[in-house]
């Protein structure tokens, strides 16, 4: 894709994060190497190194489909992360420019280890996001990708308050059409 054009590389890649296989990592620098070509410092998102090091891999190894996003479990709440539409916008992968919050504003900064459960799809099950609301541990858990629950037994989608869970969800009227995927959902964490 890049041609040995490492300039073009570096200016799409540097400060994104991409992932390896389904692997988050977070692209610090690109270079090339008369062996190897383009090569990327590349930062694992779920154990950062302490000594920053990284490592490096050939741009050819870097998965540059978008990474999927949605709630982050993050502090004492969740929030519900997008990629936001750009002009002009030649960089690949995630960045805090490039993506926003939706309901509740959440963080300045990208939480890398947080970001990191998202986009591989880690979240506790729907009975554990219960208990820990319940307990009053956690304002608002998210328990996949586009649902959570929250305080007063509340049931949100995608940053929005669709009704209620209480041992079952209810969906307000309008959301009735939510019914399937939320069941497919739960159904899901059964297995």
């Amino acid at each position: 894709m890049y041609n040995d054009n490492v300039e073009y590389a570096s200016q799409r890649l540097t400060g994104t994060i991409v992932r390896v296989g389904e692997v988050p990592v977070y692209v610090s620098s690109v270079t090339k190497t008369r062996q190897e070509g383009i090569i990327c410092k590349i930062h694992d998102l779920q154990e950062p190194d302490a000594d920053g090091d990284g490592k490096f891999v050939s741009v050819d190894t870097l998965n540059l489909k978008p990474v999927p996003l949605g709630y982050i479990n993050y502090g004492v709440s969740c929030y519900y992360l997008v990629r936001k539409p750009m002009r002009n916008d030649w960089r690949q992968g995630l960045r805090r420019g490039n993506s926003a919050f939706v309901g509740d504003e959440g963080f300045f900064e990208l939480p890398y280890q947080e970001l990191s459960q998202t986009i591989l799809g880690k979240y506790p099950k729907v009975r554990d996001a219960l208990a820990l609301v319940e307990t009053r541990r956690k304002d608002k858990v998210a328990f996949s990708r586009d649902f959570a629950v929250g305080h007063y037994k509340t049931l949100h989608y995608k940053g929005r308050c669709v009704g209620t869970f209480d041992k079952q969800p209810a969906l307000d009227k309008k959301y009735f059409y939510l019914n399937e995927y939320l069941q497919e959902t739960l159904d899901a964490q059964d297995n």
